[in-house]
């Protein structure tokens, strides 16, 4: 990126807490709380927009994107796809072994205590069902039996359909960009237009979703119709798209800034020309203005409307379902009045601290690697997660323990994958050849670079000067002319 958005790291860690908190044990004496249960998805809604947005926000810039789309989806698939299989294979195994010695582990307090953090499989046979393992390391189970209504045995990671709609949308990103870009080389409308368009996939799924609920005397049936329109893929690509969208114009925005910058006078001229670009700037202000109030208001009305929202029916049949996709306009909203300004508002200065921005550098191993380390954790040690005191001590070491596979782990497996192992990263070895070079040369060699680039700076500093006095001679010559025809008139 060309600059940082710690801001969104910082909403990424406040989001993943809340789905991790989501995911956490059901207490002996009661069930979630309100912000426990199926409002959390809410939060997984940030991450596909925020996905959608970060893809399109660094894949959008013409020096970054070579059209080979093979090496794009590579580069997007491996980490992710990786990561999920390792959480996969690690649930697979604690199943195993909960069926072979169900009273294992320090914390068994009874034969069945493996099902607090399992699907109760009856044998091996459930386990290693062929249909279950292809289906789900392919991520296609998603599409046929989104959910455990579907009378299938379940994946063995559950946050894993995350990933089956990220990659949905990721191999139907370069036709979206494809999309933008055309609708781009045809001006500022036709832009608006493409965003419009991708934000109006958003609204099919939600009105699809309204119309079925309310076909229905406003109820859905059963929870396989919610299950439809959260686990399956396709109904996620609408949020993606939103995300696509706010990066889009905000490469328009950034723009429209750069023009603005190269229309100041560079010598002191004025003028017409210095009016209209101090209007433009002021424009600019503006608009910068009015995006971190959008942003801070975006923000603070879904936050308020989670928080004080009663609870309107039951989460997986009654109008609780319909927010699962409600608020990804005002998260996209969020994201790009945030992005586009100098500031970027008052919710944004606070995610931005380091507090908030660094654990959110691992949030989507959090989010990945939850089940897996939480099933271990319940099961092997001695923390018993229905603690208050217990679940926030998981939580310290399930973080710990992400930004460690994040840091020594996965980075070596990734570059395994990609055939650079034993490999230093590509800028330093850019940046020792470099310096190898300058010392074979010696240092005559450094100052006649130095000397080439002065040369290079005065040429053009000469060119401009030309022109500058180009332009006085064209102003001057329009003010003898004006001058004349007045004479003539008189």
């Amino acid at each position: 990126m060309s600059r940082k958005l710690d801001h969104l790291d910082g909403g990424r860690t406040v989001l993943a807490l809340w789905i991790v908190m989501h995911h956490f044990p059901d207490h002996p004496e009661g069930g979630h709380t309100l912000l426990q249960g199926d409002r959390a998805h809410v939060a997984v809604s940030y991450f596909v927009v925020l996905s959608g947005f970060v893809t399109h926000w660094v894949y959008g810039r013409p020096e970054r994107w070579d059209g080979r789309l093979l090496r794009f989806y590579a580069r997007r698939l491996d980490r992710i796809v990786l990561t999920s299989w390792l959480g996969m294979l690690a649930i697979l195994v604690m199943e195993l072994l909960s069926l072979s010695y169900p009273g294992a582990g320090l914390q068994a307090r009874d034969a069945h205590e493996a099902h607090r953090y399992f699907h109760a499989h009856e044998n091996v046979s459930d386990v290693l069902d062929p249909e279950r393992l292809l289906g789900c390391f392919s991520f296609l189970r998603w599409y046929y039996a989104p959910g455990a209504t579907f009378g299938v045995v379940d994946c063995p990671n559950l946050p894993t359909w995350t990933v089956a709609a990220l990659i949905l949308c990721w191999l139907l990103y370069p036709l979206l960009r494809w999309l933008l870009v055309k609708a781009w080389d045809r001006g500022a409308a036709a832009s608006i237009a493409a965003c419009s368009l991708l934000a109006s996939s958003w609204l099919v799924t939600i009105v699809t979703l309204i119309a079925l609920w309310a076909a229905h005397g406003f109820t859905f049936p059963t929870d396989r119709q919610h299950d439809m329109g959260y686990y399956w893929p396709p109904v996620n690509f609408g949020d993606f798209c939103l995300g696509v969208a706010a990066a889009a114009l905000l490469h328009r925005a950034e723009s429209s800034a750069v023009t603005a910058a190269e229309a100041t006078p560079l010598l002191g001229a004025s003028g017409p020309e210095a009016t209209a670009s101090r209007q433009r700037r002021l424009v600019l202000w503006a608009r910068a203005s009015w995006a971190m109030i959008l942003a801070d208001a975006a923000a603070i009305t879904t936050a308020a409307t989670i928080v004080a929202l009663p609870d309107i029916g039951p989460h997986r049949t009654g109008p609780e379902a319909l927010l699962d996709h409600a608020f990804a306009p005002l998260l996209a909203a969020w994201i790009y009045g945030s992005s586009v300004g100098p500031d970027t508002g008052l919710v944004g200065r606070l995610l931005r601290q380091p507090a908030f921005a660094w654990p959110g550098k691992y949030a989507f191993h959090v989010y990945i690697l939850w089940y897996p380390l939480r099933a271990f954790i319940g099961i092997y040690t001695f923390l018993d997660l229905t603690r208050p005191a217990d679940a926030v001590t998981a939580l310290l070491i399930h973080w710990i323990v992400s930004a460690l596979y994040a840091e020594y782990v996965e980075v070596q497996l990734v570059r395994l994958l990609r055939g650079e192992s034993c490999a230093k990263p590509v800028a330093v070895v850019q940046l020792g050849e470099q310096q190898q070079q300058l010392k074979l040369d010696g240092p005559s060699a450094e100052i006649r670079r130095r000397d080439e680039e002065i040369a290079r700076l005065k040429e053009q500093y000469e060119t401009l000067e030309r022109r500058h006095e180009m332009l006085q001679q064209q102003n001057g010559a329009k003010g003898q002319a004006l001058e004349q025809a007045v004479y003539d008139g008189d």
